[in-house]
């Protein structure tokens, strides 16, 4: 995708939410495993840290962050449909088409594939989330 594209502000907001819903729901299902073992450079340890809560209550928060931040990409997808793909030449629309189809690809599949590996077969956390 040029350059004047990925500086957009509705595709900024696509890619930023897309790697926050991404990161996050990683985190969620990482987070029995490494929280366990007292690792804290896990997303669901800010929350539990910040608002002294359980480690339930941190994943449900995350979990309500994840959902925001799939609102948030929807909205800037409907954007860069509605508004930007009619403004820009040929070459751009189709890069500017694929994107937010191959994103929500990464970010279905994500979930999909930890949901699958024997990594994180124990998902206390999430469950509750």
């Amino acid at each position: 995708m040029p350059e004047t594209l990925c500086v957009h502000p509705s595709v900024q907001a696509a890619r930023e939410s897309a790697n926050n819903v991404v990161a996050w729901a990683n985190d969620l299902y990482s987070a029995p495993k490494e929280l366990e073992r007292g690792d804290l450079c896990n997303y669901v340890s800010v929350p539990r840290y910040e608002r002294r809560c359980s480690a339930q209550e941190a994943a449900a928060y995350v979990a309500a962050l994840i959902t925001e931040q799939t609102a948030r990409f929807h909205e800037a997808e409907a954007q860069i449909r509605g508004r930007l793909l009619p403004r820009v030449g040929p070459g751009e629309r189709r890069a500017l088409e694929a994107m937010p189809d191959t994103v929500v690809s990464w970010m279905n599949g994500n979930p999909v594939r930890s949901s699958e590996t024997a990594r994180y077969r124990t998902r206390t956390v999430l469950e509750a989330a």
